[in-house]
């Protein structure tokens, strides 16, 4: 739901995240009028890790990333990257040790609500 939002309204929005989310990570229709950040965030065992990741994946071949990443750290990221793409947006990618598909708690619930907030702040509408 998340990445059809992102196609459908990319006029309208800053950036977007998911937690677990879903296994589309591009458009359907093509390209989005707007080339928006995306955060896609998961855990090592939740079952949609592996969709999660190929949506990352399809969506940085969407808005024309670098193939070159930073690295991002926080509490409990087992893997985490940002890659730099067309018209300024961002992609990262954080996959956290353990959890599940439950929304995170503790340190992790925190790291990620944060790590989503900094990526709204950090791409504003224009």
């Amino acid at each position: 739901m998340t990445s059809r939002m992102a196609c459908a309204a990319s006029a309208q929005l800053g950036a977007v995240a998911m937690y677990a989310g879903g296994s589309h990570g591009g458009c359907e229709d093509g390209v989005p009028i707007r080339k928006l950040s995306f955060g896609f965030f998961t855990a090592d065992n939740d079952f949609t890790q592996a969709p999660v990741f190929a949506a990352h994946l399809q969506w940085r071949g969407t808005i024309g990333c670098s193939n070159d990443a930073g690295t991002e750290t926080g509490p409990e990221v087992a893997e985490g990257y940002r890659y730099s793409c067309e018209q300024g947006a961002n992609v990262v990618w954080r996959k956290y040790k353990a959890g599940s598909h439950d929304w995170p708690s503790g340190d992790r619930g925190v790291d990620v609500r944060d790590r989503m907030w900094q990526l709204f702040q950090n791409h504003p509408v224009p």
